[in-house]
C-alpha cells in the first residue's frame, strides 16, 4: 500500500500532471514489487518553495508504506523519483529531497478497516 506524494513549486501545466503520476505510480510498483492496484500518487502544487536559499525548481517526494523498506529499495525509489521529476518537470536531482515513512499495519486503513 505505498503512497507517494511529490510536492513543487515548479511551473508545470495540468497536462503534464497525469503522465507524472502514472509513470510514478508504474516506477513505486515495480521497484517495491507491489500490486499497481495499491499504489496512490498525489501531486501539490506549492505557492512557494526553496531549497538552498534559491526559489529555483525543487522538489519534495514522500513516499509511505506499510511494507517495511529496506536500503536497496529506498535507493532504488530515489534515482527513479529524481529521474522522473526531473524529465516531468524539470527539477535537478540535486534539488529534490526523497523522505520514506514505513508505518505499521494497524496504522493504515482502507477499505473500512485498517490492515491489521
Amino acid at each position: 500500500m505505498p503512497l507517494i506524494t511529490i510536492r513543487s513549486a515548479a511551473a508545470v501545466s495540468d497536462e503534464a500532471v497525469d503522465p507524472l503520476l502514472s509513470a510514478c505510480s508504474a516506477a513505486l510498483a515495480e521497484t517495491l514489487a507491489q500490486p499497481e492496484a495499491y499504489v496512490m500518487t498525489l501531486f501539490e502544487r506549492s505557492a512557494g518553495m526553496t531549497m538552498a536559499g534559491t526559489s529555483e525548481p525543487c522538489g519534495l517526494v514522500e513516499v509511505r508504506s506499510v511494507v517495511e523498506l529496506v536500503g536497496d529499495q529506498t535507493q532504488a525509489v530515489t534515482g527513479v523519483v529524481c529521474a522522473l521529476l526531473g524529465q516531468h518537470l524539470g527539477v535537478p536531482p540535486e534539488r529534490i529531497f526523497v523522505n520514506f515513512t514505513d508505518f505499521r499495519r494497524a496504522m493504515w486503513g482502507f477499505n473500512g478497516a485498517t490492515l491489521a
